[in-house]
């Protein structure tokens, strides 16, 4: 229990407590420093003993703030958090939920990585940067909605997301990154709008579930074997400019080449 005169928590402040099971804070705390609960893998609950109505003034969840907490189950991000660093929730293989609060601005770099019990994501539309792997290998994960207007999903952002069935975009999204969505088995559909001009290699790869998908005449590039290893795929419609081998998919497979004029 931290008593209600602590205002900071301090880099490493606890990392490696591998016996911590509870912390409960008594105060507004100004910030959590990188590391700070890093390898406390018994730390099961975190609670907050303070007025719902007081202000929270952290701005930032830091790098490998909770990594490898893989008995933490829940966790609220403070309202007033505006980045999520990389590595901070990272290997969290309890975390079921979690709630991405508006104020966020960025989510940086394998920030949920391996996060296997997190079944739902939202990404609010304060959101202006998703990085690469932010949630790569989140197992469990079955479905996901951007609400952000972002133009680009990086690579590798949902590399190994087995379970994702479903995804959606916001319609200013132009460019899918390599290996976005790579190995998500479970995925059985692409909701691709007008804006998409760009998808990456192998951003699609081994995507065993998906069974049809249809390309936008907006979309330019289409990157090598970007849909490679799709083994259910039975139906496809591309532009005609797009050479559908050059990015996995079997001549036979092609229902409908869509006219760009």
């Amino acid at each position: 229990s931290l008593p209600s005169s602590i205002k900071e928590i301090g880099k490493f402040a606890f990392y490696g407590c591998y016996s911590l099971e509870k912390v409960h804070i008594k105060s507004i705390l100004n910030s959590i420093g990188e590391s700070a609960f890093c390898y406390c893998k018994s730390l099961k609950q975190i609670t907050y003993d303070v007025p719902s109505n007081s202000p929270s003034i952290i701005n930032v969840i830091n790098k490998c703030t909770y990594s490898f907490c893989s008995l933490l189950k829940n966790i609220v991000i403070p309202p007033s958090v505006k980045s999520i660093e990389c590595y901070s929730f990272r290997g969290c293989s309890s975390l079921s939920e979690i709630k991405i609060p508006s104020s966020v601005e960025q989510i940086l770099h394998h920030a949920f990585c391996n996060c296997d019990n997190l079944k739902e994501i939202l990404i609010p539309a304060s959101v202006n940067v998703i990085k690469t792997h932010a949630f790569v290998n989140c197992t469990s994960l079955e479905k996901v909605t951007i609400l952000s207007p972002i133009k680009k999903i990086d690579g590798y952002t949902f590399y190994g997301c087995r379970s994702l069935k479903e995804v959606s975009f916001h319609s200013s999204l132009t460019e899918i990154g390599k290996y976005a969505f790579c190995k998500c088995s479970s995925l059985e559909y692409l909701p691709f709008d007008d804006s998409i001009e760009s998808i990456g290699k192998f951003a699609f790869s081994a995507c065993y579930s998906l069974t049809n998908i249809s390309l936008p005449t907006t979309v330019k590039h289409v990157g090598k074997l970007s849909f490679s290893g799709c083994t259910s795929l039975t139906k496809a419609a591309i532009p005609l400019s797009i050479d559908a081998g050059y990015f996995g998919i079997k001549s036979n497979v092609i229902n409908d080449h869509i006219d760009e004029k």
